[in-house]
């Protein structure tokens, strides 16, 4: 294995390690790897490392345009955005950020296509000592607009915000990744419901929001009560007889009133739910 091999094989262990997000506990994820409103999906974490009380979520691996919020699983409040204002909050980020995540696309592009072909191609050290000088611009390009992005959203305190200026300038594959904390520091304000409300548009989301209302009513130890939950209901459209509806189908005898799943008869308990009582189709 040659010393250029080993470099990236290096640096692509270190990329997708930074793809690996490590986040506290009781947290959210929402991504998307499009820019439609319909390919929004909450995600879940990959693991729980519970001996440090982080949870790990696996954030999209190409810089642009995919893109991921997390968000805290708070109960709402009088001062917690709204699902109107928080739709908005997320046009906001797209466009003050729009400028790093395209540059932090051309970094991932120019280490991992452009520097091996110019390292091939250039003839004399010192042409390549160049061009790796000019990926070093480029990350320092990046960190002035993690900078300027950082305080036009307003993401609270900066104390985290230097190191985050440093890793992007010396370190390539958190260059790549730098609008990530960016988005987790600007939403970290933001609560679940309201998230769901505000990406309705996505079926994946709704269906999560109809789900924590149907927690709500049948689940002793529901995240969320079914008041908190109605702002979010009301600006989705979504009916409430109708998301409690029982499920189509045939020859089934009973449904968790939850998850939804059909049950054979005999079982009286749903095995997914935390033993949640099932009930008989009407």
């Amino acid at each position: 294995m040659t010393d250029a091999e080993s470099f990236y094989l290096v640096l692509a262990g270190f990329y997708l390690f930074e793809c690996l997000k490590l986040q506290p506990t009781q947290r959210n994820a929402f991504s998307t790897l499009g820019t439609g409103k319909g390919h929004w999906a909450p995600k879940r974490e990959l693991s729980r490392f519970l001996g440090i009380r982080k949870w790990a979520f696996l954030a999209p691996l190409l810089p642009w345009p995919g893109a991921m919020f997390i968000v805290p699983r708070r109960q709402p409040n009088p001062r917690s955005p709204s699902p109107l204002r928080t739709r908005r909050l997320i046009r906001i980020y797209f466009a003050r950020a729009s400028r790093l995540r395209i540059l932090s696309m051309g970094i991932f592009l120019y280490y991992f296509a452009a520097l091996p072909y110019l390292y091939f191609h250039l003839k004399g050290e010192a042409l390549f000592l160049g061009a790796v000088a000019f990926g070093y611009a480029l990350m320092i390009w990046a960190a002035l607009l993690l900078s300027r992005a950082y305080r036009a959203l307003k993401c609270g305190k900066s104390n985290g915000l230097a190191p985050q200026l440093i890793y992007t300038c010396f370190l390539p594959w958190h260059a790549m990744r730098c609008a990530d904390e960016l988005a987790f520091a600007y939403s970290r304000a933001w609560n679940v419901p309201s998230v769901l409300g505000a990406l309705s548009d996505s079926p994946k989301c709704r269906n999560s929001l109809e789900r924590l209302y149907r927690d709500s009513l049948f689940r002793p130890s529901a995240l969320y009560t079914s008041e908190a939950l109605t702002p979010a209901l009301e600006f989705s459209k979504i009916d409430p007889a109708r998301a409690v509806a029982a499920p189509s189908g045939i020859g089934r005898a009973r449904y968790c009133p939850c998850c939804q799943a059909t049950y054979e008869p005999g079982i009286e308990r749903c095995s997914d739910c935390r033993d949640v009582p099932l009930i008989s189709f009407r």
